[in-house]
């Protein structure tokens, strides 16, 4: 929603001819304006709304919805910038399943509209959480860009190198998490948060509008207006506090959102503030994993309480009962898929698991007659892709003897067992697939 002098002003558009329907009194905060009112700042949003749209369809134009909306996306995606500067934006329903695999998980699709949305509010928002990332020590390393898994590991194990003095100092190091961290999150919270954060260092022109569609994005409540397109068993066996169904209204992020997980990054960014006030030097948090080394065990042990809280009483958040580990660093640590000791780094066990799993999936959908596809590969690489940064050889040849030997007529392993590649003969139909794919969007387009 756009406005001159409050967020209350209302410009409603006839989008064929711009007219008003009303005084035309820009200090009446019940009036419309026209379009034309607008100048060069219409101008300029709707060619941030253009930007967002090709933001959102990057990597997505082979799914339904992206290549319904792209047959017609002018007309589309004028309607939506009108809804939007008219204040009657409204999300449409999302599709909602549940994923079985690693774990059981409730994901929400939005609506390709909606994610235009979503896309151009985290190209606003982003540029403002990294800054208050960057301004703690980029402590944080997920949803962000340059950072990840990779980085969390390394920073604590420079972490736990620079407490130890080079490993020949005692040292201790914490690893905890929190409760059902998606589904705990307050919405007004967060509301409060995010608007303090862009009053105070959004100034751009669009700044109303940024306000307006971060404030619906957040309080909205996609369980209440979804298709559900999993088995209602599936969603027996999701734990409660892993759920927007049954949830507290006012809590809880849809998984599955862009926004979501960025917003959710920067609610933590808070406890992270907290956690290097205490004296904390050596920290580091992939989502709502954190961990912390220190010389003391008891300064650690101490500041627990301290933790439980802050969290709860400025975050309506709990550290998980369960999740809770103190070790000395010559143990070696578990961390995001890692275990890191003093000479090397192993892949963890959970990632062998799943790499396997993978594996075996894929060799039962060849031999039920299914073709191998890019996903496929791309699902291994990515396992593989992990586990060639650690000291893992033995473990990806010895993942490989279980490779079916139809999956091995079609592929082949590079040096050190680093990548799984298509043979040359299979990947002439995997290129002429490929060519029927492009030329298939170059049509709806």
């Amino acid at each position: 929603m756009i406005t001159e002098y409050n967020s209350n002003n209302a410009w409603i558009v006839n989008g064929a001819s711009g007219q008003v329907n009303g005084n035309n009194n820009k200090a009446n905060s019940y009036v419309v304006r026209g379009v034309a009112a607008l100048g060069e700042l219409y101008s300029i949003l709707f060619e941030s709304f253009v930007e967002a749209y090709h933001d959102c369809i990057c990597n997505k134009m082979s799914s339904s919805q992206c290549c319904e909306f792209r047959a017609d996306y002018e007309d589309r995606l004028y309607n939506l910038y009108l809804q939007v500067v008219s204040g009657s934006y409204e999300p449409l329903k999302s599709l909602c399943f549940v994923v079985i695999w690693p774990l059981y998980r409730e994901v929400f699709a939005a609506d390709f509209q909606d994610r235009i949305i979503h896309h151009w509010i985290c190209i606003r928002l982003e540029p403002l959480f990294d800054r208050r990332f960057a301004g703690m020590g980029n402590v944080s390393h997920n949803c962000r860009k340059g950072f990840g898994t990779e980085s969390a590991v390394q920073a604590l194990f420079k972490d736990i190198y620079d407490c130890s003095n080079g490993f020949t100092k005692s040292c201790w190091v914490g690893r905890y998490d929190i409760s059902g961290f998606f589904m705990s999150i307050d919405k007004g919270i967060a509301w409060v948060l995010l608007s303090e954060l862009i009053n105070e260092y959004y100034h751009e022109s669009d700044k109303e509008c940024l306000l307006y569609l971060v404030r619906i994005t957040v309080f909205h409540l996609p369980q209440e207006h979804c298709i559900k397109r999993s088995p209602e068993s599936l969603w027996d066996k999701i734990p409660d506090n892993k759920s927007l169904f049954g949830n507290d209204p006012y809590k809880g992020m849809p998984i599955g959102n862009l926004p979501s997980q960025l917003i959710a990054n920067f609610y933590m960014s808070f406890f992270d503030e907290f956690v290097l006030s205490l004296g904390f030097k050596y920290y580091e948090r992939y989502a709502d994993d954190f961990a912390l080394v220190h010389k003391d065990k008891d300064f650690i042990l101490k500041a627990i309480p301290l933790f439980e809280s802050f969290l709860w009483n400025k975050l309506k958040l709990k550290l998980h009962p369960q999740k809770r580990y103190l070790q000395h660093y010559t143990k070696g640590i578990m961390f995001v898929g890692a275990v890191i000791k003093m000479d090397r780094i192993y892949v963890g066990k959970r990632i062998v698991r799943n790499t396997r799993r993978t594996i075996m999936h894929i060799n039962r959908e060849l031999e039920e007659g299914k073709e191998l596809t890019d996903s496929m590969i791309s699902s291994l690489n990515s396992y593989y892709g992990f586990m060639r940064k650690r000291n893992a050889y033995a473990i990806r040849r010895g993942l490989t003897k279980i490779f079916s030997p139809l999956l091995w007529d079609k592929v082949y392993m590079t040096n050190h067992f680093f990548t799984v590649k298509i043979k040359k003969n299979y990947d002439e139909l995997f290129q002429y697939r490929r060519e029927a794919i492009k030329s298939t969007r170059h049509r709806i387009a």
